[in-house]
């Protein structure tokens, strides 16, 4: 005989505002037996193609880890206390399956993170994506059902100063000049100017001062 196993949600107001609940509440489900437990953790390589030889692999992308669970839990458990307890003292356990499918129905409705806690692994961060809750008749009024949940990464955004001379949107002054900084700034103004003329390229020598024509030797 076996023990039950754990799988257990904890959920609670979070600074973000999509996940926020107005009270702190914890819930907490006993299987009694888990079918399946699945820990997806993958991560991606990143390959660039070159001329000749093999792509360069040179970078790593972890994914956000997954988990999947397929457990069952009914009226009737046998837990660790009817085991090592001379005396089982009954708690209502008719309505565990009815409980277990509110907590459920919050897990999935409540737009929350939520942490995770198995056997051997803790998550946290994470976000129910899938509950699947097939009925039939051999399982009587037991629930067996499939969760899954998927590990969400937060980032926080950060502002910063932009140094002179950067982000300033080039205008025409009042005489059509293009290019003209709209900054007071004299580094500002200096970085965003137009394009000046330098002279005539060196190329370009003109007529010769004789008035007599140039002419190449090609000797």
């Amino acid at each position: 005989m076996s023990f039950s196993d754990l799988l257990g949600f904890t959920w609670n107001g979070g600074l973000d505002n999509l996940f926020h609940v107005s009270n702190e509440v914890i819930g907490s489900l006993e299987f009694d037996s888990i079918d399946s437990e699945t820990h997806d953790w993958q991560r991606d390589i990143t390959q660039n193609p070159v001329e000749n030889g093999i792509p360069i692999a040179d970078h790593i992308i972890e994914k956000p880890r997954s988990l999947t669970v397929t457990g069952m839990i009914s009226n009737s458990p046998i837990t660790e206390a009817e085991i090592f307890s001379s005396q089982f003292n009954s708690v209502n356990i008719e309505e565990r399956v009815a409980k277990a499918l509110a907590t459920l129905d919050d897990l999935y409705h409540a737009k929350i993170l939520v942490t995770i806690y198995t056997r051997y692994m803790i998550y946290k961060d994470m976000v129910i994506t899938s509950i699947n809750i097939p009925r039939t008749p051999d399982i009587g009024d037991a629930i067996v059902f499939t969760l899954q949940a998927t590990q969400l990464r937060i980032v926080s955004a950060q502002s910063t100063q932009l140094p002179k001379g950067l982000g300033v949107k080039k205008v025409t002054d009042s005489e059509g000049k293009a290019g003209t900084s709209n900054s007071n700034d004299i580094a500002t103004r200096k970085r965003a100017g137009g394009m000046k003329n330098n002279g005539k390229a060196s190329s370009d020598k003109g007529p010769i001062k004789d008035g007599s024509e140039s002419k190449k030797d090609f000797r």
